[in-house]
């Protein structure tokens, strides 16, 4: 892609509005703003980029999912991490092809502790949007918590190669390639 097309990209994206329509990780739009999220010049531009993604990730073609969502994510917002995991549970079964469904119940999994659990809802969430940098980005913390520090790193480097501009991660993996390094490195 061109610079002008790149840019011409970005601003669409930009200027895009998702008003009601139904969406999630199937919506058509999602393959162009990955190329314009990839091609982004600079931050601030693949911010606007970003945010539309997550838009399109958090909307839902199902009325029901969407307010499930919207209900399981204001409990874990007001502390009722318990009652948000029972909605998050009814949710990821009611409605299993919604994939930020189960992203967020993988944010509330690790947040009580269930690092397994929440593994296993990030799978979820990749088999249905590999494209997932958020999903990525706690698979990374998650192998972090279990010490498993090289399956962190490819976490995190594989979120950045589909959303080069998230600063968080980018830090990870400078702090986990010196960590690495150093236990590589024979003693002097």
């Amino acid at each position: 892609m061109t610079r002008a097309g790149t840019l011409r990209a970005i601003a669409w994206a930009c200027l895009l509005v998702t008003g009601g329509a139904a969406a999630d990780q199937t919506d058509p739009r999602l393959d162009e703003l990955f190329g314009a999220l990839a091609n982004a010049p600079n931050g601030h531009l693949a911010a606007g980029v970003e945010q539309q993604i997550w838009s399109l990730w958090f909307e839902s073609p199902e009325a029901g999912a969407a307010d499930l969502l919207q209900q399981a994510r204001r409990a874990a917002q007001t502390g009722g991490i318990e009652a948000a995991s029972e909605l998050f549970d009814r949710l990821v079964s009611t409605y299993p092809a919604y994939a930020e469904g189960w992203n967020q119940r993988a944010i509330v999994r690790y947040l009580r502790g269930d690092v397994a659990g929440s593994l296993d809802d990030i799978e979820h969430t990749l088999e249905l949007e590999p494209r997932h940098f958020g999903a990525l980005s706690g698979r990374g913390q998650c192998y972090m918590q279990l010490e498993r520090y090289r399956e962190a790193l490819l976490a995190f480097e594989e979120a950045l190669s589909i959303n080069p501009w998230i600063e968080s991660v980018r830090t990870q993996v400078q702090m986990l390639r010196g960590y690495i390094g150093q236990q590589s490195s024979p003693p002097i």
